[in-house]
Order: C-alpha cells, then sequence, then structure tokens
C-alpha cells in the first residue's frame, strides 16, 4: 500500500509535489474506466458529458466507476482526494 506521510523538515512546494506524485499513483492504479472517468473530471467534463462521450449517455456508469475510483484512491493515499472528483 502507497501512504503519504509529511516531514515538517520539507518545503510546502515539497510536499505539494509529493501529493501530486502520489495523486499520479493513485490514478495509475485504476481500471481503465476508473481512469476514463476521473481523468474526464480532471478535464473539466461534466459527468453527462463524460456519459455521452463514452457510455452512450449512461449516466449510472460514469457514476458507478467514479465511486468506485475514489474509493480506490482513498485506499491508495491517505490524504483527501479533490473536490473535483467528487461525483
Amino acid at each position: 500500500m502507497h501512504r503519504i506521510f509529511f516531514d515538517a523538515s520539507v518545503s510546502n512546494g515539497e510536499i505539494v509535489t509529493r501529493e501530486l506524485d502520489d495523486l499520479r499513483f493513485a490514478i495509475s492504479e485504476l481500471t481503465p474506466f476508473q481512469r476514463l472517468v476521473v481523468d474526464g473530471r480532471l478535464d473539466g467534463f461534466s459527468n453527462k458529458e463524460i456519459a455521452d462521450m463514452h457510455f452512450g449517455s449512461d449516466n449510472g456508469k460514469v457514476a458507478t466507476h467514479m465511486n468506485a475510483a475514489m474509493n480506490r484512491m482513498r485506499e491508495i493515499v491517505a490524504v483527501d482526494i479533490p473536490a473535483v472528483c467528487s461525483v
């Protein structure tokens, strides 16, 4: 399991870099469909837009994959996932 631990001696820039690296790692561990919906949200698309582009307008599939992705990323990292990925 990949966990984030903070060291008070590092700068804020180093912490942000570590958090981004850990978030990238967590995303890389997702299934292809989970990655697809997370990437879509990070690119600014709504669940409906992602559904229209990739799931034949089935918004439920987007929500299902996003929930699974969020749960998986929480298992991998010990920080909160950014709100941009909220379902």
